[in-house]
């Protein structure tokens, strides 16, 4: 599972590292974009 978010949204990266997320490089349309913070964990 990916997810994506940006970095005004500190709240919904605190949730996603809580929940077992970890930081991956930007995927798909966010690669480039340097306010774009992705996460992943697996199923």
């Amino acid at each position: 599972m990916v997810l994506e978010t940006g970095t005004p949204l500190s709240e919904a990266m605190a949730l996603y590292v809580s929940s077992g997320y970890e930081r991956t490089a930007n995927f798909g349309p966010y690669r480039g974009y340097s306010d774009s913070r992705c996460f992943g964990k697996p199923l």
